[in-house]
């Protein structure tokens, strides 16, 4: 890469800017010393280009990446006039925190880079959110031509196949290409899907959460999810559970309804070691993930106690640990303990039925099958929960738990 001196002439110029910048010596036409921190904000920028380009011909392009908040910072291209190049310095001077290149590919391609158009593993800025003082350039420099699209197509598919976009992350493809080529789109999320059946295994592991409204069950879920960098997805669909799935990491089956979901269909969303395909209305849907959390105020026990102990055996042995938010203090800490689920084994089942049918029956001998059969399953417990620790979670750390007196939603509401 040729060197750029201050006084090289440029035709044109991408230019990077960081909001926060540390100052490494003195400014003192902008009254910095060393160690100073200097915020730039994008009106800032905009304000720059808009006042040089009173006395400078020159088209500027001009966008803020926000999607890292920990790392906003502003792109820029500018395009002088053919008789009215800039030096090096003069760039400089406009933006002394900014990082100067030449438009090495291409006005063009610089553009495209502002909205990361040819970069569809990056995040799809809006085409709009560019700020130019050239509105008809900018149609020009964003427009495709069929290779470039094709190009593009074909890069979209191979990381869509490749899992490197999820249907959830719907912001890594532009509008104009989804709304195109929608159907090419679908269908690589299609093979994906076929592709991730080949393999008939996964692990996946299966949370219940139970307990009262407003313990803060779906808000530990949430901040689970935050504090270990995975997407998520609440599905309160009911009849259901993956509707919407869009291959987030984290399902939550937030307040189901023991009558919703049918065992069959549960056990198959629910299965932590084999891939079942689920059927969601007009589609079949494959969950993809790594956590599911079942978050309700029953108690484990209450789900579907008309099925036989067989199924019952499956539902248990699905859940790997059972959450019991029992109480939510003063302080708005949440107390729960973490549980196992023990199922009692065949023999043992047996004879602990026979120990309470030969006790009722020593109580109730008047009684005929069906009322003894009755009473045995009232009395009997097919399994239970063992403690292993109890802990606390603090929802103050994800909620805002202060009650204003003044509720902005309230002022807006006609006095009669």
């Amino acid at each position: 890469m040729k060197i750029i001196g201050n006084d090289t002439h440029l035709r044109n110029a991408m230019i990077r800017v960081t909001a926060k910048n540390t100052v490494t010596k003195d400014y003192p036409k902008l009254g910095l010393k060393a160690g100073d921190v200097y915020e730039v904000s994008f009106s800032d920028i905009i304000d720059t280009l808009n006042e040089w380009a009173k006395t400078k011909k020159l088209e500027y392009f001009a966008i803020e990446h926000y999607s890292d908040q920990n790392n906003i910072h502003y792109h820029i291209v500018i395009v002088f006039d053919e008789n009215s190049q800039a030096k090096f310095s003069q760039v400089k001077e406009h933006f002394p925190f900014g990082v100067i290149k030449r438009c090495e590919h291409g006005v063009s391609s610089c553009v495209k880079y502002l909205i990361h158009k040819m970069n569809p593993e990056k995040f799809q800025y809006d085409p709009y959110e560019i700020k130019t003082n050239s509105e008809s350039s900018l149609l020009k420099y964003l427009s495709l031509s069929g290779y470039s699209e094709r190009k593009l197509l074909d890069k979209l598919c191979t990381k869509i196949i490749a899992g490197d976009i999820k249907e959830y992350q719907i912001e890594k493809i532009s509008s104009d290409i989804f709304t195109k080529h929608r159907r090419r789109i679908d269908n690589a999320f299609e093979y994906r899907r076929r592709m991730l059946l080949m393999d008939t295994n996964r692990d996946v592991t299966v949370i219940y959460i139970q307990g009262a409204s407003a313990v803060g069950k779906t808000t530990f879920c949430k901040a689970y999810a935050k504090k270990h960098n995975l997407s998520i997805k609440l599905s309160s669909s009911g009849r259901h559970p993956l509707e919407g799935y869009g291959n987030e990491d984290v399902l939550v089956l937030d307040d189901v309804k023991i009558d919703e979901i049918p065992i069959t269909e549960m056990l198959n969303t629910i299965d932590p070691n084999n891939n079942y395909e689920i059927s969601v209305r007009y589609k079949r849907i494959l969950f993809t993930g790594e956590i599911i959390f079942i978050c309700s105020n029953k108690d484990i026990f209450d789900w579907y106690k008309w099925e036989d102990d067989r199924v019952l055996d499956a539902f248990y042995r699905r859940i790997k640990y059972v959450f019991d938010f029992y109480d939510k203090d003063q302080n708005n800490i949440s107390h729960y303990s973490v549980n196992y689920i023990h199922v009692k084994s065949k023999e043992l089942v047996e004879a602990e039925r026979k120990s309470i049918l030969d006790e009722i029956k020593r109580e109730k001998p008047y009684l005929d099958n069906y009322e003894y059969t009755k009473l045995v399953n009232q009395k009997f417990e097919r399994a239970r929960l063992c403690k292993i620790e109890d802990r606390t979670f603090d929802l103050n750390q994800y909620i805002d738990t202060k009650k204003s007196d003044d509720d902005a939603f309230l002022k807006t509401l006609d006095v009669v």
